[in-house]
């Protein structure tokens, strides 16, 4: 209990863990048992490197009776992700879920700015405000997306919408719905109306 429910606990987990993956972890405040908070972490993974400012995450350690992870907030306002190719080509084989012996349920999940890199080079979007709930068990997963922000040059576009997942296997039976509200768009743009009607 000592590492989960104490805060210099919990700090020397955190620092340990961030050593084995080539990283560092700067400023921890509260446990993993009663709220954390950190202001720097650092990770590297094969193929990846993370970088999280100002990471929040919040547990209702008590739905575990109920068989339930309910993690109340996981939130970052920034996340760095530097993606570099491998080399290797993508598996062929199908994707599987391994059986889940809880439910999870993720209440806010929410990042302030989102910045990916792939092989040293930015993607040509801005992400941004990113807010959603998660929840999962054997029979499927819903992913409720309350914003997401996105900006191209001079044009911004805020999306919210639903994505139900039917079955945890292949060929992942889905079915959602997808808003997009663009500002700021040129006249010529395939997204404008007065591209195909010129009276408006």
């Amino acid at each position: 209990f000592w590492c989960v429910g104490t805060q210099p606990g919990t700090s020397w987990l955190l620092h340990t863990a961030a050593q084995q993956l080539d990283g560092r972890v700067d400023g921890v405040h509260g446990s993993i048992w009663s709220g954390l908070r950190v202001r720097d972490m650092d990770l590297k993974f094969p193929g990846a490197a993370v970088r999280i400012r100002q990471l929040q995450l919040d547990v209702d350690w008590r739905a575990f009776v109920d068989h339930r992870l309910h993690i109340r907030v996981l939130a970052a306002d920034r996340l760095d992700l530097d993606l570099q190719s491998t080399g290797q080509p993508p598996s062929q084989e199908p994707v599987r879920m391994p059986a889940l012996p809880v439910g999870v349920v993720l209440e806010h999940f929410g990042v302030g700015e989102l910045n990916i890199r792939q092989d040293g080079k930015p993607l040509p979007v801005s992400i941004r405000d990113v807010a959603a709930a998660l929840s999962l068990s054997g029979d499927g997963a819903r992913l409720d997306l309350l914003h997401l922000g996105l900006g191209h040059d001079a044009i911004e576009a805020d999306l919210d919408g639903q994505l139900q997942l039917l079955g945890l296997a292949d060929p992942w039976p889905m079915r959602g719905s997808l808003k997009v509200h663009a500002h700021g768009l040129p006249d010529d743009t395939l997204l404008c109306v007065r591209r195909f009607v010129p009276t408006l």
